[in-house]
């Protein structure tokens, strides 16, 4: 009997602030063998969707990044697939505006001027595109009978109308990899609640 094709799709940004809410160092985890428990295979298909640090991020982020994409790569069945990042609005001349029209004592309004150079030095971003990348690619690779079984690694609802489209024209098994403090609802009944929970003892287990 053939072995059923199955497919992990990781939101990279999920993933990552999901381990640190749980208060582990994403650097310290070893994504194998994440990968590995989570679709009971060994060296499983992974493609994962992240956005590549741009310059204003920093040189340690970039370079950070690119060891971290290095490390990911040593799974010869592991692909990277690059969303973007975009600047989050700037609100901080708003908030200087609304200052100055509350009067604040010099001492006051002193440090109201420093929490605003805060807001105007700290350049971030958000990922751009990458949920559009990962529906495309859901239904693409089902068309062409890429797999039978895709796992999605996210909490991203947006992803519901790919996945309700997949299953109801193709049939496919879809399951939603979840972690307990970053995942909505929509999108584990869209995959029929068809789920895997990575919970705290699933992460020890893969820690360096």
């Amino acid at each position: 009997m053939e072995e059923k094709k199955v497919i992990l799709f990781v939101d990279s940004s999920n993933l990552y602030h999901s381990l640190k809410r749980l208060d582990f160092n994403p650097s310290q985890v070893d994504y194998l063998k994440l990968f590995e428990l989570i679709t009971k295979r060994k060296n499983p298909t992974v493609r994962f969707y992240t956005a590549m640090k741009r310059a204003e991020s920093g040189v340690r982020q970039q370079a950070n990044q690119q060891v971290f994409h290095n490390v990911l790569k040593r799974n010869p069945n592991l692909s990277i697939h690059l969303g973007k990042l975009q600047k989050i609005h700037d609100d901080s001349e708003d908030i200087q505006i609304v200052v100055k029209a509350l009067n604040f004592c010099k001492n006051c309004l002193s440090k109201a001027y420093t929490l605003i150079g805060t807001f105007r030095n700290n350049n971030k971003f958000k990922e751009k595109g990458v949920d559009v990348q990962i529906a495309v690619d859901l239904i693409t690779l089902c068309e062409n009978k890429s797999y039978d079984s895709a796992i999605i690694l996210s909490g991203d609802a947006d992803l519901v109308p790919a996945v309700k489209f997949v299953v109801s024209k193709y049939g496919p098994i879809i399951i939603n990899a979840y972690f307990g403090n970053s995942s909505g609802i929509e999108l584990r009944n869209a995959c029929q609640n068809k789920q895997f929970e990575i919970t705290k003892n699933i992460i020890k287990q893969c820690s360096k």
